[in-house]
């Protein structure tokens, strides 16, 4: 019982954290292309408003694909430096970064 108690309070860590993220990346009109709880194979999917929702496998941790800042994505070219994260001013790219922690905080 203890386990199911202690995985249902990293899933909600772990959704609030990527939540965050996701929200500031909108505010500041920034795409977000994924938001996935969990890691690994994906169990379910669903595209709403420009994102793809995920559910995945294993239940520890997450991820939130925001346009711009994959690093695959730079040196490949695939993003220009004024579009998605890259567009944004230092202060809104630490608004990003900082809002997950801060949430869980």
């Amino acid at each position: 019982m203890g386990f199911i108690i202690w995985l249902c309070v990293v899933l909600i860590a772990v959704v609030l954290h990527e939540f965050a993220h996701y929200t500031l990346a909108r505010l500041q009109g920034v795409k977000v292309r994924a938001f996935s709880v969990g890691m690994g194979p994906i169990l379910w999917k669903r595209e709403w408003r420009g994102t793809e929702w995920r559910l995945s496998a294993l239940p520890l941790g997450g991820y939130v694909d925001i346009d711009g800042m994959s690093p695959e994505q730079k040196k490949e070219g695939l993003i220009p430096a004024s579009h998605g994260y890259n567009s944004l001013k230092t202060r809104g790219k630490l608004a990003i970064l900082f809002a997950g922690p801060l949430s869980n905080f």
